[in-house]
């Protein structure tokens, strides 16, 4: 089999090659707030633009819209990608009581585990009109 050709680069790549240019690094969500294309658009042009080595990954910024994710900052040229920060670690209070390793998070633990034995050991309730039927839970 043989590889598909990749297309060449139509005048709105070429278009969005000047603005990458002029703009100097930038993002999708950059691209976007510009107001040319829809962010499928963009997507499907960068898809294209990396596929012929046109532009790469300069670096990564932090996302305006979620807490501890990256966007790629794009430049033109047929450079190596930047390395993709390590995200951060999801850090606990030690107060709080859904942290598995705080000491309130253990003793919530402990008061919930006895809290289900002591409903298991309890016998069944029943409906009265059942219990006149059929007589008390065993």
């Amino acid at each position: 089999m043989s590889k598909p050709k990749l297309p060449r680069p139509t005048p709105r790549m070429v278009e969005m090659l000047e603005l990458i240019e002029t703009h100097g690094p930038v993002s999708a969500n950059t691209l976007t707030d510009l107001g040319i294309w829809c962010r499928q658009d963009i997507d499907y042009f960068i898809r294209e633009l990396k596929a012929e080595k046109l532009i790469h990954v300069a670096d990564y910024d932090p996302s305006p819209c979620r807490d501890g994710y990256t966007v790629k900052r794009w430049v033109i040229g047929d450079g190596e990608d930047a390395k993709r920060p390590h995200p951060p670690k999801k850090k606990y209070p030690r107060h709080r009581k859904d942290c598995p390793r705080s000491v309130v998070g253990v003793k919530a633990q402990a008061d919930k585990e006895a809290r289900l034995m002591q409903e298991r050991n309890r016998p069944a309730r029943r409906d009265p009109l059942i219990e006149a039927l059929f007589g008390a839970a065993a």
